[in-house]
């Protein structure tokens, strides 16, 4: 819903863009920047960017929406499109002695999408790449197999 929101102003408000030109780019951008819940920072960013170089003018509010207002005359109907930038993910509570990430998952998850994902752990020092998956059978004591 965001990115449509986007792309359908920017060509109107250009005037030059050709419909679906810098489509893809943008869905890359917003697909691949991370914005777990209270972590959309880098997703705002890309928004206010796109939104400004469309000529809108982009406020937030208190709790950091981007907010694209087109300005023009105060009659006629007027038009709102609201979506999410923020997207589900785990939030690391500890890690280990043998290195395993524990989470507790932000937002709602099913059990049988977590294993064989990529995921992207923000951490203060930088990005670290990390997988999940599950343990093997032969390693798994019985009691924790169901």
């Amino acid at each position: 819903m965001l990115v449509c929101f986007t792309f359908l102003i920017s060509p109107a408000v250009k005037g030059q863009a050709q419909p679906g030109e810098g489509v893809e780019r943008l869905l890359q951008e917003l697909s691949t920047a991370p914005g777990p819940s209270g972590f959309e920072g880098p997703v705002r960013e890309i928004l206010e960017l796109e939104l400004r170089a469309a000529g809108l003018k982009v406020p937030t509010d208190g709790l950091g929406s981007v907010i694209g207002a087109l300005q023009g005359t105060s009659e006629g109907p007027r038009i709102m499109l609201a979506a999410h930038m923020d997207e589900v993910g785990p939030m690391v509570r500890y890690v280990t002695p043998e290195g395993i990430v524990k989470s507790q998952l932000l937002g709602g998850w099913l059990d049988q999408a977590l294993p064989d994902q990529r995921w992207t752990i923000l951490t203060a020092k930088g990005p670290v790449a990390a997988g999940s998956g599950l343990r093997s059978p032969h390693i798994t004591p019985p009691a924790a197999r169901f």
